[in-house]
C-alpha cells in the first residue's frame, strides 16, 4: 500500500490501539488529517519525505509518531511538527541542521534520535535542553566539542567546586566504565553519565589539571582555574591571544598544542562575556594577525568608538552591542545598543580588507545611516525598564478559557486575586548584570551569567532558581525583605527544590500564575490576548502561525527583529510593542515568563477560589506568554506551559517580576 484514501484513514482513526502503516510512502494532507485523530501510536516508517501541509496535519496526533523513514529533517519541517504533543520517533534521520533542531525542541514530545551522523555542537546543546530528547554522541565528538562541554560544565559546576587537584587528576585518568561505545545523553541520565565519561571530558576540556611534562616544555602557561574564575582581564587577555602554532608549544607534542587551544578558546569566551573595556574587541586565530592594524587605522580615521569583529567566534560581543541599524552591508554593520551607545562591527568578509571596510563604516557612522534606525528619544530609559509600580487591583477574574479547547485551560472559573505590582517590562539584561555583578560579592556566588541581546534587551537562557535568587539579591540590594527563603534562611545558592514563598515580604518576586494571566489579561473579559481575539505582529514579537485563524500574520518571524546582520535570539526590546490595559508590555510573545507554581495539567479542578499558588510539588515550573519563536497558540493569556526548574535554559525564556506591597 503506498497510499491511503481519506475514507481509509478515517476508519483507522476508529481503531483502538497503535497502527502501523509498512508500505505507505505517500502521504496527502487530507488522509493525514484522518490519521491525526488515532489515540494510540501512529507508524509511518516508510515515509521518506512528507510535505508541510501533511506535517502540520500530523502534528495534531497525540500520542507516538513514528517517522522513521525521514533522513532529512528541514526548519520548516520541524517547525510544523513541533506542535505535537506526545512522542516522536524519526530513528532514520542521519543529519539536522542547528536551525531545525531549535525549531523541533520547542515541542511537548519526547524526542527519540537514534541514527543523526552529523550534528553540531548547538544543535546537540539544543537538544540537550529540551530536556525530552534521547539521542547518542560518539565518546570522541564529547571529547572533540568543547562547546557542548562548556555548556554541561555550567550545568554541572557544583560537581567541580570542591574538588582537589588529586581529585581532578583522578577524574582525568579514570576509565570509561560503560560498556557501550555511545553515551546516551537525557536530561534525566546527566547525573549518572556524568560520573565517568562525562565528568572526565569536562575535567580534561577545562585544563583543570595542568601536565607536568607540557608545563615544563612551555612554562609561559599556567594551570587553569576551574571556569577561569581566579584569572585578571589582562591574564585572559593573554591566554586568549596565545598560538598554538608557536614553535614552542609544537615541540612539546599534539598535547600542548590541543591545550593551548582549549584554553585559548575558554578565555574568549569568558572576555566576551566581561564588561570588556577594550575598544577594539574580538579575538579569532583567523584575524589575530590583523588586530594591530585594525587598532592603527581606527586611530588613522579619527575613530575613538568600540570596534567589534563579528565573527562566529564573538558572537556575545555581538549580542551585546545591541541591534543593527540600517545602513549596513555584508562588511559592515552600526549597533546601538539599550543606551544609544554605537558601535561598528566588522564582519568576516569584511575582514578580508578591513582598512577599505573601516574607512566605509567610520564614514556612514558619521553620517548617521540610520534613516530607520531608533533614535536617542525613542528608547525607553533604563530606569523605566527597571520599575516594578504597575499596580494590578484587587478582584476577580474568570482564569483559563474555553474558546479553542485546550484541555490545560480547562474549566474556565472565576478566581479571586489580592492586589499586587508587576514589572511593566521583562527583565533587561542589563538589570540582570547589575543585580548579578552585585550578588557575586555579597553571598549569591553562582548566578548565572544569562543571555541577551543588548542592556534593553530580555535576559534570557536563566533557569527558575536562578531568577528566584536573583529575585532575592535584588531585594537586598535594594534594602527590602527577601521573599524566597530555604530552611528559614535567606535563598541565596545552589538548586532547590524546597524553596518557600512569604508572600508578605515586600521584595521582589516571581508572579504566581494567577497573578500572571490577570495582569496579561489587562482588564479584557473571555479574550485571547491581552488586546483582544486576534494578533498580528503589530502586536506582539511572535512566530506567525499557519494553523490558527486568529493570526494574521503567517509563517514567520517578525521581520523587525530578524535581520539578515543580526542573530538569535529575536527578541525585541522593551516598549517595542503597544501595552495591554494595565500598562504592562510583552505578556504575549517575546520571551516565555516564569512563574511560581509547580505545573499540574489537571490543577484548575482543584485550584482554589481565593489567591491561588498552585500545586505542592511537580517536576516542572509554570511558564507563560509564548515567545518570538512561537506559533499564536502559545501566545494566548490562557496557554500553560512548564519547564524544569533547573535545566530549562531556552534563548526565548526569561521572566518579569512583582512585589506584594511597594512601601
Amino acid at each position: 500500500m503506498k497510499q491511503i484514501s481519506d475514507t481509509a484513514a478515517l476508519k483507522l482513526a476508529q481503531h483502538q490501539g497503535c497502527i502501523e502503516l509498512k508500505g505507505l510512502t505517500d502521504l496527502a494532507q487530507s488522509a493525514a488529517d484522518g490519521l491525526a485523530q488515532i489515540q494510540e501510536g501512529l507508524i509511518l516508517d516508510g515515509l521518506l519525505d512528507i510535505s508541510i501541509e501533511t506535517a502540520k496535519a500530523l502534528s495534531r496526533h497525540n500520542g507516538l509518531l513514528s517517522l522513521g523513514g525521514i533522513r532529512d529533517l528541514t526548519e520548516e519541517l520541524a517547525l510544523a511538527l513541533s506542535a505535537h504533543k506526545g512522542c516522536m520517533s524519526f530513528a532514520g534521520l542521519c543529519r539536522i541542521s542547528d536551525e531545525a533542531t531549535f525549531a523541533i525542541t520547542h515541542t511537548e514530545s519526547e524526542l527519540l534520535f537514534e541514527g543523526l551522523e552529523n550534528i553540531t555542537a548547538d544543535a546537540a546543546w539544543y537538544l540537550l535542553q529540551q530536556g525530552k530528547s534521547t539521542f547518542r554522541l560518539d565518546h570522541d565528538y564529547i571529547a572533540e566539542n568543547k562547546f557542548v562541554i562548556s555548556k554541561l560544565f555550567a550545568k554541572h559546576r557544583e560537581e567541580f567546586k570542591d574538588l582537589s587537584k588529586k581529585e581532578l587528576q583522578g577524574i582525568v585518568d579514570a576509565p570509561i566504565t560503560r560498556d557501550a561505545s555511545l553515551v546516551d545523553c537525557h536530561e534525566a541520565q546527566f547525573r549518572k553519565v556524568s560520573a565517568n565519561v562525562l565528568l572526565r571530558e569536562m575535567a580534561r576540556a577545562l585544563e583543570a589539571v595542568t601536565a607536568p611534562e607540557a608545563e615544563a616544555t612551555t612554562p609561559s602557561l599556567k594551570p587553569i582555574p576551574i571556569g577561569f574564575a581566579k584569572l585578571a582581564p589582562h591574564e585572559l587577555h593573554r591566554l586568549a591571544n596565545t598560538n598554538p602554532t608557536d614553535e614552542s608549544v609544537v615541540a612539546a607534542g599534539p598535547d600542548a598544542v590541543k591545550r593551548v587551544e582549549v584554553t585559548r578558546d575558554f578565555a574568549r569566551r569568558q572576555l566576551a562575556e566581561l564588561n570588556n573595556p577594550a575598544r577594539l574587541m574580538g579575538f579569532s586565530g583567523e584575524h589575530s594577525d590583523k588586530v594591530q592594524e585594525v587598532q592603527k587605522t581606527a586611530d588613522d580615521l579619527g575613530y575613538k568608538g568600540d570596534v567589534i569583529l563579528g565573527h562566529s567566534d564573538t558572537e556575545p560581543l555581538v549580542v551585546k552591542a545591541g541591534t543593527p541599524e540600517k545602513g549596513g552591508n555584508k562588511q559592515f554593520s552600526i549597533y546601538r545598543d539599550g543606551n544609544g551607545n554605537r558601535s561598528i562591527v566588522i564582519t568576516r568578509k569584511g575582514m578580508k580588507d578591513h582598512a577599505a571596510t573601516l574607512g566605509d563604516a567610520v564614514a556612514a557612522f558619521n553620517a548617521g545611516k540610520t534613516s530607520e534606525a531608533a533614535t536617542a528619544s525613542e528608547i525607553v530609559p533604563e530606569k523605566e525598564l527597571e520599575s516594578c509600580d504597575a499596580l494590578i487591583p484587587a478582584g476577580s477574574f474568570e482564569m483559563g478559557d474555553s474558546l479553542d479547547g485546550v484541555a490545560a485551560a480547562l474549566p474556565a472559573h472565576a478566581v479571586q486575586v489580592s492586589a499586587f505590582y508587576m514589572a511593566k517590562y521583562l527583565v533587561t539584561k542589563g538589570l540582570w548584570d547589575d543585580v548579578r555583578t552585585w550578588g557575586l560579592t555579597h553571598g549569591y556566588p553562582d548566578l548565572v551569567m544569562g543571555r541577551g541581546k543588548a542592556r534593553d534587551q530580555p535576559a534570557v537562557s536563566i533557569t527558575w532558581h536562578d531568577t528566584v535568587k536573583w529575585c532575592n539579591a535584588r531585594s537586598e540590594k535594594g534594602g527590602l525583605t527577601p521573599c524566597y527563603t530555604l530552611d528559614g534562611s535567606v535563598y541565596r545558592t545552589t538548586y532547590h527544590n524546597a524553596v518557600v514563598c512569604n508572600w508578605n515580604a515586600n521584595g521582589y518576586r516571581l508572579p504566581t500564575e494567577a497573578e500572571w494571566e490577570k495582569a496579561a489579561r489587562g482588564g479584557l473579559v473571555a479574550q485571547r490576548f491581552p488586546w483582544g481575539d486576534t494578533i498580528s505582529h503589530a502586536n506582539a514579537n511572535f512566530l506567525g502561525s499557519w494553523r490558527e485563524s486568529y493570526a494574521t500574520d503567517t509563517g514567520s518571524y517578525d521581520p523587525s527583529w530578524r535581520r539578515d546582520t543580526g542573530s538569535k535570539p529575536y527578541t525585541s526590546p522593551g516598549g517595542a510593542y503597544p501595552a495591554n490595559g494595565y500598562g504592562i508590555f510583552d505578556m504575549a510573545g517575546n520571551v516565555w515568563e516564569w512563574c511560581w507554581d509547580w505545573y499540574d495539567a489537571a490543577y484548575y479542578g482543584s485550584s482554589p477560589a481565593s489567591d491561588p499558588t498552585g500545586p505542592n510539588i511537580g517536576s516542572g515550573r509554570v511558564v507563560r506568554g509564548g515567545s518570538w519563536n512561537n506559533n499564536s497558540n502559545n501566545c494566548r493569556v490562557a496557554h500553560r506551559h512548564n519547564g524544569s526548574p533547573a535545566g530549562l535554559t531556552y534563548i526565548n525564556l526569561g521572566f518579569r517580576v512583582t512585589r506584594s506591597s511597594i512601601t
